[in-house]
């Protein structure tokens, strides 16, 4: 056989087994995509409450669970879900929100403020953060700080400038000492000290941070089934293959026609005693204080000063990081005590006095008496605007 033959047949075996499939392969993610049908999104007869491919994977499915129960018991309405469409899986941290988002939401964590249709702005920027773009390159003179943490740093329910991260810079800015203060929120709802970690490693470090400040534990105590906490945490090639793979919209539109077939809301319903499988936490206490240490010791290494603030954490996980702040000499703020504080002072009209009474007339006087954490929570969890004004106040005050 001469070599012209032989390349024509190899020519024509490589048309045949690779060029076609890929030509083929092509069409198809072209019609999709000029289709516009919707590929993050499953719904189904059996399950009408749209559920996004994000959530509907086993490892992340926790971080919806108990806004679903609600919806599924009919406490709130099946638009308190819309946000979730918001987000989507990404490696390392498993889920963001989808880089350039930019919608209107209805704000589920005040149910007054649900009951009325009030909504907040979500806005991502392009790594999928609720935060500014910023270079990498620090410029000379610029102070940056970096919070972490989960829909308490997040700042859900308010708008994006009223969060206490950029209250924080904002006062700062205002002293004029010769310093430009820049945040970068890193806050998403669901999150753990498990993905705080990763986060820190991929979007925080590497823009070179002077302070950083986390607030994790509201989350990490949650329970989930042993495997949904081994595929969290699992990191392997296919891992990586699948996050590929996602971003053709064939692969997603295939992925979706295949999890519809299963009914993500029966993961809600109590099942016998021989099929339930053991719970544990999402990120056990000795995990917790390793993520912890873990992100301190990279942030000295950076020369980064670490914070500790506590938002929304259960009492099992907020005595370990007090106890950790002083072995590891890291300042730490309890949030809570801070709000609960505040409101003597909010009720004498010395802070915002213009908010309180916003807060007044929603909830009513008597209901503000009987839960005086309302007055800077949406939930008693979630800071409202009067909340994060007063953190704000607090970090500057005791941090610079």
């Amino acid at each position: 056989m001469n070599i012209s033959s032989w390349w024509k047949k190899f020519r024509n075996l490589l048309l045949l087994t690779l060029v076609i499939p890929l030509a083929v392969l092509a069409l198809i993610e072209g019609l999709v995509r000029v289709s516009g049908v919707n590929t993050e999104v499953i719904k189904s007869d059996r399950f009408q409450v749209a559920t996004p491919l994000w959530v509907a994977d086993e490892a992340n499915f926790f971080s919806a669970e108990a806004l679903y129960r609600d919806i599924v018991h009919h406490e709130v309405p099946a638009v308190a879900a819309e946000w979730l469409t918001c987000f989507e899986e990404a490696p390392h941290v498993r889920y963001r929100m989808r880089p350039g988002i930019d919608r209107r939401v209805v704000n589920t964590v005040n149910r007054r403020e649900l009951e009325q249709g009030m909504k907040v702005r979500m806005r991502a920027n392009s790594l999928g953060f609720r935060s500014a773009d910023l270079p990498r390159a620090k410029p000379a003179g610029t102070y940056r700080i970096v919070f972490l943490g989960d829909s308490t740093t997040f700042g859900w329910g308010v708008e994006a400038d009223e969060r206490f991260s950029e209250r924080l810079a904002a006062r700062l800015n205002a002293r004029n000492d010769g310093r430009n203060y820049e945040v970068i929120n890193l806050g998403i709802p669901g999150y753990t000290s498990w993905h705080g970690r990763k986060a820190f490693e991929r979007f925080g470090l590497p823009w070179s941070p002077d302070m950083v400040i986390m607030s994790f534990g509201a989350n990490d105590g949650k329970m989930i089934s042993q495997r949904a906490k081994a595929l969290l945490q699992r990191e392997s090639a296919l891992e990586g293959v699948k996050y590929f793979l996602r971003r053709f919209a064939a692969y997603r539109l295939m992925r979706r026609l295949l999890l519809s077939l299963t009914n993500p809301f029966e993961k809600l319903a109590e099942q016998p005693p021989a099929k339930k499988q053991k719970r544990v936490p999402v990120v056990t206490v000795a995990e917790f204080r390793e993520n912890l240490t873990a992100m301190v010791a990279a942030a000295r290494k950076k020369g980064c000063r670490a914070v500790f603030l506590g938002l929304c954490c259960p009492a099992d996980y907020l005595a370990p990081v007090s106890a950790l702040a002083e072995r590891l000499g890291v300042r730490h703020l309890d949030g809570m005590h801070v709000l609960l504080q505040s409101v003597p002072q909010i009720k004498a009209g010395k802070i915002n006095p213009e908010l309180y009474q916003y807060y007044r007339e929603l909830y009513g006087r008597e209901a503000l008496e009987k839960r005086r954490i309302l007055t800077v929570t949406s939930d008693s969890c979630h800071p409202n605007r009067l909340g994060h004004r007063v953190l704000a106040a607090v970090l500057e005050e005791r941090l610079f």
